[in-house]
C-alpha cells in the first residue's frame, strides 16, 4: 500500500483509527502482565469451559450453590460471553481470558457509539467521533469499569448498537430484514447484561420508550415496534421464562434471607445520597462512597485516585463544563424538534426516577413502590446502578448533539486552524479529565490478582474424583457472603469478592454467597457454624451426614477483616474433622486442604428407616429431630400427609426466625417468668430431664441449725402448667466455734456475703449457677484472712495500651513511695501477676483463694478490674466493683492450680486521647483461704429430678432469671466515648431520663457512633434471651452484634427493629463452647450523608433460659420408625436435573440430593432400550406417571414415597420439571434466528 493509499485510508477512517488508539493506551495502562482479573462480583467460566457450559444448558435449578437453588441470576443469559472466551481460549493464556472480553468491550462499545452517532443521530464524523471519545472517558463509564462485572460492561457495548439498528429498522426503507438481523444478533449478544435480570428490565424499559416514541414522532406503524418486541422476546426467552418462574415462586425468599436483610437499607441509603443534582450531573453514584481492602487491615476509598484528582478546580470545573454541553445539547434537540433525538430525550424520564430515588421529587412514589412492591426493594437497592449504563448512553448523545450546535456556530468563523485545533483540544481536555484512568485506575488495581496454582490442582484433584458430592468450604466466620484472601508470597496477593472456587469445581459449593437464593443454605451455615464454634464433635458430625456432605475443604489463604486471625478456628476445624473419623487423610495444594468423606452418597438414593415428624422447619441452631431419630420426613402441609400421620410433633421447632429473633407467638415475657405458649393443645408431651443441660439457674438460701449451716439450692427450671420438676439440692457443713462463716463461692465465680442468720429460718442469699458435672462450694471466714504486707513492692506492674494501637506515645508509669503514678492517652491496662502476692505456703489442700484487693483513685479515668488469663491476655472473670468516693474494692475466687498463669489487671478507660494522669494509691491485697469446702457431685443433681418424663401439659413456664450482670456495663454505660476505629465527628451519643429510667440517645449524621456494653461473666454453657429495648426514630435501625469473647466472633449479628416506639426485640443466644465466658454487645449507629440515624437504647438483659429442654418437647405416638424397602439397580444420569433409576423393593423411598423444591417431579417410565429410555425421560411429563407422594427428608431435601406392591425393577425418572422452559427458549431462539435468515435467503 503506497503513501497516498495509507493518507486515504486515514482520512475516510481516522474516527475509528482516534477510537482504537485511545481505547488500546486505555487498555494496556491497566493491564498487569500475569494477573487474573478478579474480585468483587467476578465470573470465571473459563476455568471449566464444559463444566460452565453444562450449567448455562441446564440451569433453571443451580446444582452448585450449595444445596442447590433455583436460578436467582439469569445464568444461561452469559452463553453469548462464554461462547466468545471459549473461542479466545485457543490464542489467549487463560488469565488473559477476562481481561480480553472486558477489554474488548471498551472499545466495542466507543466504536458502536461512533457508529450510532454518525449513522443516525449526528451524521458527521468528527462531531460523532468526539461523541464516542466522551463515550469512552468519562465517569460513568468509569464506574462500569473499575470493579467490572460483565453484565455492566456488556451492556456499555451492545447499547449502541442495539440502539442503532432498531433506529434503522423502523426509519429506513430498505435493508429492514438485514437490519433485524443484525439487530437481533446484537440483542442475544446483549443477553449477559441480563445476569441480574432487572438491569435487563430497566434496560427494556427505556428500549420501549425509545422504540414507540421513535414510530410515533415519526409517523410509521406500530408494526415495526411491535415486531422488534417479538424478536426481543425469542431471543430473551431462554433466560426470560425461567426468570419469570423464579418471580413467581421466590422472589419473596430473596429479600427475607438474612444477608440481605442485614446489607440492602445500608446500600441503598448509600444509593440515595447521589441523587442529587450535582452528582447527576457529574455522573457520580455510590461507588465513589464505596471502600476496597487495601491490606494490613485497611480500607480506602474504591474511588480514590479519582476523588483526589477531582479536588483540583480545573478538572472540576471540566466536569460541570460537560455537564453544561449535555444541558445545551438537550435544549438544543427540543427546540429543535429533531424528531430522530427526542426520544433518546424520553429516556432521560426513567433515567431521572432511578438516579434521584428517594429523593424530591420522587421520594413518595418510591417509598410507595418499596413498601408495596416486595422484589422493587430487592432488586433496586442499587437504583443508580442498574441506569447509569442507560444514563452515560443517554448523556453522550446531548453532549454530541451540543457539539453539533457548536460546531454550526464555528463554521460562522472562517478559520481553518480553528477547525483542527477545536476537536484535538476537546479530545485533550477529556483525556485529562480522565488522567487517573491511564496510570492503571481505570480499573482498580486491586482486581489485578495473581491466584495461585493451588486452586487449579484443587480443581483437577475434584474432577478426576468419582463422587461429585457436596463440599463443605471452611472457615465458617463470617455472616457476609463476601470473602477476603491474602495469597502470600504472589506480588498482588489480595482478592476480595464474592468469590471464585465454584467455577472449577465441579461438585456444589457450600459457600455463604449463595445463602441468598435458598433459606436451607441459611440453615446449613447456622448448624454447621454453630457445631464448630462450639467445638462439639457429635453436632459437627451429624451436620456433615445429615447434609450428604462429601468432602470438607479448608482454605488458609482466607483472612478476616477486620477481626483477629484466631476468629477462623483453623486448629479447632481440623481437631473436629481428626476427632470425627469421618474422612480419609487430607490431600494439600499449599495452603488449602481438602478431606474425603469415606462414605460417600449418590445424587440419589433410597433409604430405609426414616421418622415422620412436624413440622417442618424454617430456622434453628441444630437438628434436634435428626440428633434423636437420625433420617425423618415432613410434610409442607397437611393436606400433604393424607393417610400418613406423623409419629413426632415439636410444638417450639420454630422458635426463631433467620435473623435469630425468637417468634413472637411463642413467648411472653412477664415480670417473674416467660411463658413458652405455642397454643399447645393439652397433651401428653415428652421432654428431656433438666439434668442434662450443662447449667442449672438456682436460687441460694441458707439455713442455720444448732451446729450446722445448710447451703440449698432451688433450681429455678421450667415448670409443666405451674408443676416442678425438681427439688432442692443441699450441702451442709459443720460450724465451728470463732469460725463464722461470712462468704460463700461456688464454682470459683459467684461469691455471696453471708448475712446473719436466725437458727432454722429459710434466708435467701442470691441467684447462682450449677453445673451439672460437679461444683465446688467453699465458705470464708475473717478468721481465715492474711494481709499481704509491703504490696508495692511485690506486684511488678506491666503497663501497657489496652488495644495496642496507640503508638504516638508511651504509657509513663512511676511507683513513688506508696503510690503509683501513670499518664497516657487511650485506655492503660495495669498487670499484675498473681504468684508475685501469694505465698506457696497459702494454698495447701485448697482448690481455690479469695483475694481482695482496695485501692485509693485520684484522675478522670474510669476503673475496672479483672482476673486475666495471662496465655491468652483475655479476661476470664470480672468482679463486682465496689466504690465508694474515690476507694475502690475488688474481690476474686482464684483457682489455685492456675496461679502462674493468673493476674490481676487493672483498666482505666479513657472518654478522649488527651494526655491525663492518674494515681493509684494504699494498695491493699488480702487473702483468704476457706474455712469449709465441698462437693455437689452429678449424682446429687440428678437424685433432684423427676424421674419420669411424660407429662400432659400446655403451657411452659421458666422463672424470669435475669442474668445478674457483673462486668463493665454498669461502670461504662455513662461513657460518651465512640468506640468505632474510624469515629465520626458529626456522631454522638447522649444520656437522659425518662420517668426515672436511663436512656440512651444515638445520632449520627454521617458516619458511625460505636458503643459497646460488657458483660463478661455470664458462662456461655447457657442459653439466653437477649432482649434489647430501642426505639428508632429516623434513619437505619441499630446494628447489633453479640460478641462472643472466646472467640471473637459474633454469634449474633443483625439488626434491630424499625420501632417508631419503644420495644423489644427478643433473641435467642444459644449455650456456645463449655468452658467460655463473657459476651460484648456491640452496637453501631449509621448514620449516611442524606439520611441521619437517630436511635434509642432503654434497656439491656440476658434471661437464662433452658432452651435445649424446650426444644426438645415433642409428642411421640404410634410407631417412631418406619420403615421402607426398595434398592436403586441402576442409574442414569442424562444431565444433572434428569436422572433415570431402576428400582426393586416393595416400598421404596427415593431421596434426591438437591434441595427441596415444588418443581422436582418423580414419574414412573416403561421403556425398553436405552435409546427409547433416553427419549421418554426427556418426555418423562408427557410418558411418564407423576408420583404424588413429594416429601421433605431431613428438612432440606426431597423425597418420594413410591406406592406399595410396586413392580419389580421398576424404572423411576427424576426431572427439574421448568428446565423445560429453558429449553422451549432454546427453540424460540433457533427459531428465529433461522426463520430470519430463511426469509433474508428467500428475498435474494
Amino acid at each position: 500500500m503506497n503513501n497516498s493509499k495509507i493518507l486515504e485510508f486515514i482520512r475516510r477512517h481516522y474516527p475509528i483509527l482516534v477510537i482504537f488508539a485511545l481505547s488500546l493506551i486505555l487498555c494496556f495502562t491497566n493491564y498487569i502482565p500475569g494477573t487474573f482479573l478478579s474480585g468483587w462480583d467476578t465470573l470465571h467460566p473459563e476455568f471449566d469451559f464444559a463444566l460452565n457450559f453444562k450449567r448455562i444448558f441446564f440451569g433453571v435449578f443451580r446444582t452448585e450453590q450449595g444445596l442447590g437453588a433455583v436460578g436467582a441470576h439469569s445464568h444461561m443469559a452469559d452463553l453469548p460471553r462464554i461462547i466468545i472466551l471459549y473461542l479466545l481460549h485457543f490464542i489467549l493464556p487463560l488469565h488473559f481470558l477476562r481481561y480480553a472480553y472486558v477489554f474488548l468491550t471498551l472499545v466495542t462499545g466507543a466504536i458502536g457509539m461512533y457508529f450510532l452517532l454518525e449513522k443516525a443521530v449526528i451524521k458527521e464524523k468528527t462531531i460523532s467521533m468526539l461523541g464516542a471519545v466522551f463515550y469512552l472517558l468519562n465517569i460513568g463509564t468509569y464506574q462500569t469499569f473499575v470493579v467490572p462485572f460483565e453484565m455492566f460492561t456488556t451492556l456499555y457495548a451492545t447499547l449502541p448498537f442495539i440502539f442503532l439498528f432498531a433506529h434503522k429498522f423502523i426509519l429506513e426503507i430498505n435493508h429492514k430484514r438485514r437490519n433485524l438481523i443484525l439487530f437481533c444478533v446484537f440483542m442475544f449478544l446483549n443477553t449477559p447484561a441480563a445476569y441480574a435480570a432487572t438491569l435487563w428490565y430497566v434496560f427494556i424499559v427505556c428500549f420501549t420508550i425509545f422504540v414507540l416514541s421513535m414510530a410515533v414522532l415519526n409517523r410509521v406503524s406500530l408494526k415495526l415496534p411491535i415486531i422488534l418486541f417479538s424478536v426481543t422476546f425469542l431471543v430473551n426467552a431462554y433466560w426470560l421464562l425461567p426468570n419469570f418462574y423464579f418471580l413467581a415462586t421466590h422472589s419473596l425468599e430473596v429479600q427475607n434471607a438474612n444477608i440481605n436483610k442485614l446489607f440492602s437499607e445500608q446500600a441503598f441509603l448509600i444509593n440515595k445520597q447521589f441523587g442529587n443534582l450535582p452528582d447527576i450531573l457529574l455522573l457520580k453514584s455510590f461507588y465513589f462512597d464505596w471502600t476496597i481492602y487495601e491490606g494490613t487491615s485497611t480500607f480506602k476509598d474504591l474511588t480514590a485516585a479519582f476523588s483526589d484528582h477531582f479536588k483540583r478546580l480545573p478538572v472540576l470545573v471540566l466536569g460541570y463544563s460537560f455537564a453544561a454541553l449535555f444541558i445545551v445539547g438537550l435544549i438544543f434537540a427540543v427546540k429543535s424538534k429533531m424528531r430522530e433525538s427526542l426520544p433518546y430525550a424520553l429516556i432521560l424520564l426513567p433515567s431521572a426516577f432511578f438516579l434521584i430515588n428517594d429523593n424530591f421529587p420522587f421520594s413518595g412514589i418510591f417509598t410507595f413502590l418499596q413498601s408495596n412492591v416486595p422484589l422493587f426493594k430487592e432488586a433496586l437497592r442499587f437504583p443508580g446502578d442498574k441506569i447509569i449504563n442507560i444514563y452515560t448512553f443517554i448523556f453522550t448523545i446531548f453532549f454530541s448533539l451540543s457539539l453539533l450546535f457548536l460546531s454550526t456556530l464555528l463554521k460562522k468563523i472562517n478559520f481553518r486552524l480553528v477547525h483542527i485545533l477545536a476537536p484535538i483540544i476537546l479530545i485533550a481536555l477529556t483525556v485529562f479529565y480522565m488522567l487517573p484512568a491511564f496510570s492503571g485506575n481505570f480499573i482498580n488495581p486491586r482486581m489485578k490478582v495473581n491466584l495461585p496454582e493451588d486452586y487449579f490442582n484443587l480443581f483437577s484433584y475434584v474432577k478426576n474424583q468419582q463422587t461429585k458430592g457436596k463440599i463443605a468450604i471452611f472457615p465458617v466466620h463470617s455472616p457476609w457472603g463476601w470473602i477476603y484472601y491474602d495469597f502470600e508470597g504472589q506480588k498482588y496477593p489480595l482478592f476480595q469478592g464474592a468469590g471464585f472456587l465454584y467455577f472449577g469445581l465441579n461438585s456444589p459449593l457450600l459457600d455463604r454467597d449463595f445463602d441468598r437464593w435458598n433459606i436451607v443454605n441459611e440453615n446449613y451455615y447456622r448448624e454447621i457454624s454453630y457445631a464448630v464454634y462450639r467445638n462439639d464433635l457429635s453436632l459437627f458430625s451429624n451436620v456433615v451426614k445429615k447434609y450428604n456432605i462429601a468432602f470438607l475443604l479448608i482454605d488458609k489463604n482466607v483472612i478476616s477483616i477486620p477481626n483477629p486471625s484466631n476468629v477462623l478456628y483453623f486448629n479447632q476445624i481440623e481437631k473436629l474433622i481428626s476427632q470425627s473419623g469421618l474422612a480419609a487423610p487430607k490431600q494439600t495444594f499449599g495452603n488449602i486442604d481438602i478431606y474425603k468423606i469415606k462414605n460417600q452418597v449418590n445424587l440419589v438414593e433410597t433409604k430405609t428407616k426414616l421418622t415422620a415428624v412436624l413440622p417442618h422447619a424454617g430456622s434453628f441452631y441444630r437438628d434436634d429431630a435428626y440428633l434423636k431419630y437420625s433420617d425423618y420426613i415432613s410434610f409442607n402441609n397437611i393436606s400433604e400427609q393424607e393417610n400418613y400421620t406423623p409419629s413426632i410433633f415439636f410444638p417450639y421447632r420454630n422458635i426463631i426466625n433467620n435473623q435469630f429473633k425468637v417468634n413472637e407467638k411463642f413467648i411472653k415475657i412477664i415480670q417473674d417468668k416467660i411463658v413458652f405458649d405455642s397454643n399447645l393443645p393439652a397433651d401428653n408431651y415428652t421432654f428431656d430431664t433438666f439434668e442434662n443441660n450443662q447449667l442449672l439457674p438456682a436460687d441460694l438460701v441458707a439455713i442455720q441449725g444448732q451446729n450446722t449451716l445448710n447451703i440449698s439450692f432451688y433450681p429455678n427450671i421450667a415448670k409443666l402448667d405451674g408443676n416442678s420438676l425438681s427439688s432442692s439440692i443441699s450441702a451442709i457443713f459443720t460450724t465451728v466455734a470463732n469460725q463464722n462463716p461470712t462468704i460463700v463461692t461456688i464454682n470459683q465465680q459467684n461469691i455471696f456475703n453471708i448475712p446473719a442468720l436466725i437458727q432454722n429460718v429459710y434466708t435467701p442469699i442470691g441467684k447462682t449457677y450449677l453445673n451439672n458435672s460437679g461444683n465446688y462450694i467453699a465458705l470464708y471466714s475473717d478468721s481465715n484472712r492474711l494481709n499481704i504486707s509491703d504490696p508495692i513492692h511485690k506486684i511488678n506492674p506491666v503497663f501497657t495500651y489496652c488495644n495496642n494501637d496507640n503508638n504516638s506515645t508511651a504509657v509513663s508509669a512511676y511507683i513513688l513511695n506508696d503510690k503509683i503514678q501513670i499518664t497516657g492517652t487511650d485506655d492503660v491496662c495495669v498487670t499484675i501477676p498473681i504468684a508475685k502476692l501469694i505465698d506457696k505456703k497459702l494454698i495447701g489442700k485448697h482448690q481455690e483463694l479469695l483475694l481482695t484487693q482496695s485501692f485509693s483513685y485520684t484522675g478522670d479515668s474510669s476503673v475496672l478490674s479483672c482476673i486475666e488469663d495471662i496465655q491468652s491476655g483475655s479476661c476470664i472473670y470480672y468482679p463486682k466493683k465496689e466504690l465508694k468516693e474515690k476507694n475502690f474494692s475488688f474481690m476474686f475466687p482464684v483457682k489455685t492450680s492456675d496461679l502462674d498463669n493468673l493476674a490481676i489487671k487493672l483498666i482505666l478507660t479513657y472518654e478522649d486521647n488527651q494526655i491525663k494522669m492518674n494515681e493509684v494509691s494504699k494498695l491493699v491485697f488480702t487473702v483468704y483461704s476457706p474455712v469449709q469446702q465441698t462437693l455437689i457431685t452429678s449424682d446429687l443433681i440428678r437424685d433432684s429430678f423427676t424421674k419420669e418424663n411424660v407429662f400432659k401439659f400446655s403451657k411452659v413456664g421458666v422463672p424470669n432469671n435475669s442474668a445478674e450482670l457483673k462486668g463493665s456495663d454498669a461502670a461504662k454505660i455513662d461513657s460518651l466515648k465512640n468506640t468505632c476505629k474510624t469515629a465520626s465527628s458529626i456522631s454522638d451519643k447522649k444520656i437522659f431520663y425518662t420517668n426515672n429510667q436511663k436512656v440512651i440517645k444515638y445520632t449520627s449524621l454521617s458516619g458511625s457512633f460505636c458503643d459497646q456494653f460488657a458483660y463478661d461473666n455470664l458462662p456461655h454453657n447457657q442459653a439466653y434471651l437477649v432482649t434489647i429495648e430501642s426505639k428508632n426514630e429516623k434513619g437505619l435501625p441499630l446494628s447489633f452484634c453479640l460478641l462472643n469473647n472466646i472467640s471473637k466472633r459474633c454469634d449474633i449479628f443483625t439488626t434491630l427493629g424499625k420501632w417508631g416506639n419503644f420495644n423489644k426485640d427478643v433473641f435467642l443466644l444459644p449455650p456456645s463452647d463449655t468452658q467460655g465466658t463473657g459476651y460484648n454487645i456491640s452496637l453501631e449507629n449509621i448514620g449516611i450523608k442524606g439520611s441521619t440515624a437517630i436511635n434509642y437504647i432503654k434497656s439491656i438483659g440476658f434471661i437464662p433460659v433452658p432452651i435445649e429442654l424446650i426444644q426438645n418437647i415433642r409428642t411421640e405416638k404410634g410407631t417412631k420408625i418406619n420403615s421402607y424397602s426398595g434398592q436403586i439397580v441402576t442409574s442414569q444420569e442424562y444431565n444433572p436435573l434428569l436422572i433415570l433409576i431402576t428400582l426393586k423393593g416393595e416400598t421404596p423411598l427415593i431421596n434426591l440430593n438437591y434441595s427441596y423444591e415444588n418443581g422436582f417431579k418423580a414419574y414412573f417410565l416403561s421403556c425398553g432400550n436405552s435409546f427409547s429410555c433416553g427419549i421418554k425421560s426427556y418426555l418423562a411429563p408427557i410418558f411418564g406417571k407423576e408420583i404424588k407422594q413429594h416429601v421433605l427428608v431431613n428438612n432440606w431435601s426431597n423425597g418420594w414415597i413410591l406406592p406399595k406392591n410396586m413392580d419389580t425393577n421398576q424404572k423411576v425418572v427424576v426431572t427439574f420439571l421448568p428446565q423445560y422452559l429453558e429449553f422451549f427458549g432454546f427453540i424460540l431462539l433457533i427459531l428465529n434466528f433461522g426463520g430470519l435468515i430463511f426469509l433474508n435467503i428467500q428475498k435474494r
